[in-house]
């Protein structure tokens, strides 16, 4: 497995994406792998073939998955709820970025 940082998570909310999901994720492990980075996948109960396009990633990326679609917003706040990073950074699965943010909050 690869080792991470407590420094950054990259949540990335998936719903139906297996068009683009492994484009973004092979990039953006480009990235992190280098830098000990966290990939967390929240799977939004995607239909598609998403969940098995992630699980081909393995122990290279953490997945969340609904067990069916409660939307964007839940999907946020389950990535950012099992982080315990300082940082996260929210990335859409077409690639488009949030900005970074500190962390606010504390997980117990």
């Amino acid at each position: 497995m690869t080792k991470t940082s407590d420094w950054l998570t990259i949540i990335i909310p998936a719903f139906n994406e297996e068009e683009g999901i492994a484009s973004v994720l092979d990039g953006v492990l480009r990235f992190s792998e280098e830098n000990n980075w966290t990939v967390l996948v929240v799977d939004d109960g995607s239909t598609d073939a998403t969940p098995k396009i992630l699980g081909r990633y393995g122990d290279r990326i953490r997945t969340i998955r609904h067990s069916s679609s409660r939307g964007y917003g839940a999907s946020l706040k389950s990535g950012i709820m099992a982080t315990r990073s300082e940082n996260v950074l929210l990335l859409m699965p077409t690639g488009s970025m949030i900005p970074l943010i500190s962390q606010p909050w504390s997980n117990p």
